[in-house]
C-alpha cells in the first residue's frame, strides 16, 4: 500500500512563506531566496528530505523497516523503500556562504499536518535575524496551514535550546499517543536531541 500526500494550493507562490521584503531590508541585499520541490531537494538535501519519511513511517508502526533501513538514511530511497510520498518545499538563500543561512524547508507529513524539517534564519554564519522575522514566519505557515485545511504544525527540535524556543511560541511538547508521538518523546530525553513539538491552528 502507498501513502501519498499533495498540497491541495498546488500554484501557492511559496515564497509568501518568507517575509522577503522585510528580510532584504535587514540584510541591506537581496537573499536571491529560491524555491526546491521534491525531487530537487531530495538530490540537495537527502538527510532532512528521508527524515521526514521517517517520522511517517513512525506514526504507520512500520517498526521493521525502520530497525533494518535506518541507518542508510543519508543514502537510500526512502520514498521506494517505505512507499510513503510527501510533498516537500525547501526555500533558501543563494548568498554565497558555506550553508544556507536564510531557510525553510516543510513536508504536508499527512492529510492534516505539515512538518517542519528546518528552519534557519540568519543574517551571515553566526548573527539571527531579528526583528521579529521568526514570528512572521509563524504567522505565515499557520495561514497556508489553514488554506490547507492542516489542524497542526509540528517538527523536531535537534537541541533543547531550539525545542524551548517553540515552546515560548506557542507550541507544545508533542507525545500525542495516536502517532506514537509519547514514544519519540521518550527516546529523545534519552538522547537529548530531535525533541517532538506540535501546535494546533
Amino acid at each position: 500500500m502507498s501513502l501519498k500526500e499533495e498540497w491541495i494550493n498546488k500554484n501557492y507562490n511559496f515564497l509568501d512563506l518568507l517575509p522577503v521584503k522585510k528580510i532584504n531590508s535587514i540584510l541591506g541585499k537581496d537573499a536571491m531566496l529560491k524555491v526546491y520541490k521534491d525531487a530537487e531537494i531530495k538530490e540537495k538535501e537527502k538527510l532532512t528530505y528521508n527524515t521526514v519519511i521517517v517520522v511517517r513511517a513512525h506514526n504507520e508502526g512500520m517498526k521493521e523497516l525502520l530497525y533494518r533501513y535506518f541507518d542508510d538514511i543519508c543514502i537510500a530511497d526512502f520514498e521506494s523503500l517505505f512507499n510513503i510520498y510527501l510533498p516537500q518545499i525547501l526555500i533558501s538563500d543563494s548568498m554565497g556562504f558555506e550553508r544556507p543561512v536564510i531557510s525553510l524547508h516543510i513536508t504536508k507529513l499527512n492529510k492534516y499536518e505539515i512538518f517542519i524539517n528546518n528552519i534557519i534564519l540568519y543574517r551571515d554564519n553566526t548573527t539571527r535575524l531579528l526583528n521579529g522575522v521568526f514570528d512572521d514566519v509563524l504567522n505565515r505557515l499557520k495561514e497556508f496551514g489553514r488554506l490547507e485545511g492542516i489542524k497542526y504544525i509540528s517538527g523536531h527540535a535537534s537541541l533543547h535550546t531550539q525545542l524551548t524556543k517553540f515552546l515560548s511560541k506557542g507550541f507544545q511538547i508533542d507525545k500525542r499517543k495516536d502517532m506514537r508521538n509519547d514514544e519519540l518523546w521518550a527516546m529523545s530525553e534519552l538522547t537529548r536531541t530531535s525533541f517532538p513539538f506540535y501546535m494546533a491552528i
